[in-house]
């Protein structure tokens, strides 16, 4: 009897011991940081990448760039929904629940010397887009639902709470805009990660903020391991010269160097692509962040007007391509802010077993 009595004793305090060993990871997963970004060390002979400047890529052969609308891809127009443009809080115009964007058009910056430094004048009659408005400064994209990815170097042109996030800025016919409600704006209200472009760290540039509600769009597949190849074909979805979006397509990777946080390519993108996702047209999964590039806009030949920087397809001497910073360098962190984690939610329902276990054995035993 007394045996009996001390095995149930026993088996009691081996429940109870149960129940504080789970309640205790409970408690720790809860209470896990989120891992910073690690940097990579410079090798001996760093990488010489361009270095990040205001004036940012350009196009390769024809330009491939190409109204949403009019694009033939629908997967890269699904994905689409989940890229948005960065512009200054004091850009987005409300009236009602209606929303527009202030801003220049292209041709317009052209005639105050903003595309080419110093040049006052206006684009060339033959060049695309020179009448639209262009009121972004950068481009991101969602990973979760209300967790957005662009470059580090964006969060240097205005700061996290002058940072509205604007989806569906896009062309609906090749004369009008699609309407923009307040349920397409966003604000930027943490800056969870951000890293700028530096010598010491190869240049690596990225940047993760939390936005103010979720936007109920879906995250975009990204890569987790660095396994693109040179010759690999790519698009990129943004907002070029901070026009309505558009995707360029017809791609390919020049070169990925193990060594380096970036791979180069030749996509046809423009300042304030910075932060739009590169994607892999085989596995349309995000591959990197556009970065940085080549110079936009040049003068003609006989300096009457400003044209965009033609380069051969294959890149060249003074056309070196166009960096992304490798995304799958941010996998583990991107998980650890978006998934939850396993050993949480498994507390709840595991706590209610051993409950149960215990409430059956102390029923058995009177």
């Amino acid at each position: 009897m007394h045996q009996k009595k001390f095995r149930q004793k026993l088996l009691v305090l081996f429940f109870l011991f149960a129940i504080m060993a789970i309640l205790s990871a409970c408690a720790g997963a809860a209470e896990e940081p989120v891992a910073p970004a690690e940097q990579p060390a410079a090798p001996e002979e760093p990488a010489e990448p361009i270095e990040p400047g205001e004036e940012l890529p350009v196009a390769y052969g024809q330009d491939s760039r190409t109204e949403l609308f009019q694009h033939p891809d629908s997967r890269l127009k699904e994905m689409a929904a989940s890229v948005a443009i960065l512009v200054h809080s004091q850009k987005v115009n409300t009236s009602g629940n209606s929303v527009s964007l202030g801003g220049y058009t292209l041709n317009e910056m052209s005639e105050m010397g903003w595309l080419v430094s110093g040049k006052n004048a206006p684009m060339c009659s033959d060049e695309l887009f020179i009448s639209q408005p262009a009121p972004g400064f950068c481009t991101g994209f969602l990973v979760d639902d209300d967790i957005l990815i662009t470059a580090g170097h964006c969060l240097q042109k205005a700061t996290c709470s002058d940072t509205n996030i604007v989806f569906g800025f896009q062309m609906e016919s090749e004369n009008a805009l699609a309407p923009l409600s307040r349920e397409n704006v966003f604000r930027c209200t943490e800056v969870i990660a951000q890293v700028t472009p530096k010598p010491e760290n190869q240049y690596l540039d990225y940047a993760i903020i939390k936005l103010d509600r979720s936007t109920g769009r879906a995250g975009l597949v990204y890569a987790s391991e660095d396994l693109l190849e040179a010759q690999n074909n790519v698009a990129v979805l943004g907002h070029p010269s901070g026009l309505p979006m558009k995707i360029a397509s017809g791609a390919f990777v020049i070169s990925n160097q193990a060594s380096d946080p970036f791979f180069i390519t030749n996509l046809d993108t423009f300042g304030s692509n910075s932060g739009s996702p590169v994607i892999n047209t085989a596995s349309y999964q995000v591959e990197g962040i556009l970065v940085r590039g080549e110079i936009d806009y040049v003068l003609s030949e006989d300096g009457s007007c400003v044209q965009v920087n033609s380069c051969p397809e294959s890149g060249g001497t003074n056309c070196a391509g166009e960096n992304a910073t490798k995304i799958a360098m941010l996998a583990d962190q991107i998980r650890e802010i978006t998934v939850p984690n396993s050993k949480s939610l498994n507390c709840v329902p595991s706590f209610l077993s051993i409950l149960v276990l215990v409430i059956l054995v102390r029923l058995k035993t009177t």
